[in-house]
């Protein structure tokens, strides 16, 4: 059993919460863990194709068999995640989740601030490292899947879309990947992983979770040492402070020039009454 769709991404854009929306439809199968990250060449690309299969075992009678990878749009630097899934998965619906560029890099910051892995000013930093503003342009990353796939297997949704109009965006997901519409969606009232309540282990604690050892040992100690783990262990947006996330006026002004004709090209694939950010 092979994925029917996939969503692409974009990373911080709400791909948790998409996931978590279809994954309560009877009809449709949600890969574990979320994050296959099969068509990524340096992370489960080596893996093999029956190991990815093998992923989807529980999707025997699902209409729809789907995962959800962020790293699938963050070209050049996860390059030929297209033309490995045209190859394995050529007949699969994509589903391309995004978000407000400008909040998608400033959320993109924080998540790796959070993770120890960025120390210097986000107004810096966000120029210094293409990464930031290239998984922020959408249409340079819808053009990669357009050379391998056709129009009509791409669904575009904003994270504007899901949060406020969400049942009537998940209905266009539901019809897209080809499950009931009719469907009384009942679980789509919670929305997942937002940047002001993400929790992330500081980076020692991520190399001790790796230990089977340590993991085994601190589920077995007491719920208050547990707790106090914990928060000596992981830290928010609030440890690291909010307004290291503060863009200053200047650098905002040369985000939006940056971005601006990528935001022009993806109009296309929302419709007439996308705003485009205001960018």
């Amino acid at each position: 059993m092979l994925p029917t769709f996939v969503v692409i991404g974009a990373m911080k854009a709400g791909t948790t919460s998409l996931y978590q929306y279809l994954d309560s439809h009877p009809q449709v199968f949600m890969a574990r863990p979320k994050e296959l990250n099969f068509f990524a060449a340096e992370m489960n690309w080596s893996q093999g194709v029956d190991w990815y299969a093998s992923r989807f075992e529980g999707a025997t009678s699902a209409a729809a068999v789907g995962e959800a990878s962020p790293n699938y749009s963050m070209h050049p630097f996860r390059a030929g995640v297209p033309a490995r899934m045209a190859a394995v998965i050529p007949d699969a619906r994509l589903v391309y989740l995004v978000r407000d560029p400008i909040e998608r890099i400033r959320s993109h910051f924080a998540h790796q601030l959070l993770r120890g892995e960025e120390d210097g000013p986000i107004d810096r930093v966000v120029f210094d490292k293409p990464q930031y503003i290239l998984d922020s342009s959408y249409a340079y990353q819808i053009d990669q899947y357009l050379e391998h796939f056709d129009r009509d297997r791409l669904l575009v949704v904003t994270s504007d879309d899901l949060r406020d109009r969400r049942r009537e965006t998940m209905m266009r997901v539901f019809s897209f990947v080809g499950v009931d519409t009719s469907w009384d969606a009942v679980d789509l009232d919670e929305e997942a992983h937002r940047t002001a309540d993400k929790v992330v282990a500081r980076p020692t604690q991520r190399r001790l979770l790796q230990m089977r050892r340590y993991r085994a040992l601190a589920e077995r100690a007491p719920r208050p040492m547990r707790r106090l783990g914990r928060r000596v262990a992981y830290r928010t947006v609030a440890d690291v402070g909010p307004e290291r996330l503060r863009l200053s006026p200047r650098s905002e002004a040369r985000l939006r020039d940056a971005l601006r004709e990528d935001v022009r090209r993806l109009r296309p694939f929302l419709g007439p009454d996308f705003q485009g950010w205001d960018i």
